[in-house]
């Protein structure tokens, strides 16, 4: 029971902060679908849906309280959300669909919640406290220092590695990474 109060009081003290700094909604979201402390509990955080909580404070605050100036939609959300569209149907069509649907339901929040990142990525409140000696210079400098190749990933070398997993040419590919990042990850 201790151990429960724990996490919940941990829980309740990153949402209690995000609250003053509402991108870590986003990173209380990203930390419940990783670690999934409510599998690690007995009693009160496994009966509670913490992760949708988390997702719905994460859209409701940036709705809410973010300004929006730094929002933009990119291209590749566009694809992101073709590609939700094609898992719905694949998933839908599949020889056994309920079963699918649940074995698929992290690739299902992955992509949605992927979809709705980049919009909140340009708060400069989140620049600033986890990369506090970029802010005036940007990020891009200090990763491609970081970076083998000197440089990001082109959007058709990304289309390219897209394409290629949503073709038959990947069909015996299983629990494989791939990595479009220049070399970054690496390091």
């Amino acid at each position: 029971m201790i151990h429960d109060l724990a996490f919940v009081g941990f829980l309740g003290m990153f949402f209690a902060l995000a609250f003053r700094r509402p991108f870590l909604f986003i990173l209380s979201y990203v930390y419940i679908d990783i670690v999934s402390p409510q599998r690690l509990t007995y009693l009160l955080l496994n009966s509670v849906p913490i992760s949708l909580i988390a997702v719905a404070l994460a859209v409701g605050s940036w709705a809410l309280i973010d300004d929006k100036k730094d929002s933009r939609v990119a291209p590749r959300q566009f694809v992101i959300v073709l590609l939700l569209a094609w898992c719905a149907m694949t998933t839908m069509r599949a020889d056994f669909p309920v079963e699918a649907l649940d074995k698929w339901d992290w690739v299902w929040k992955c992509l949605a919640f992927a979809a709705f990142l980049p919009l909140t990525a340009g708060i400069d409140a989140m620049r600033q406290v986890l990369f506090p000696r970029t802010v005036g210079q940007g990020l891009m400098p200090v990763w491609m220092e970081n970076t083998p190749m000197k440089r990001v990933a082109r959007d058709d070398e990304i289309a390219s590695a897209i394409l290629f997993l949503a073709s038959d040419a990947s069909s015996a590919m299983t629990g494989s990474l791939v990595v479009v990042d220049c070399g970054y990850t690496i390091w």
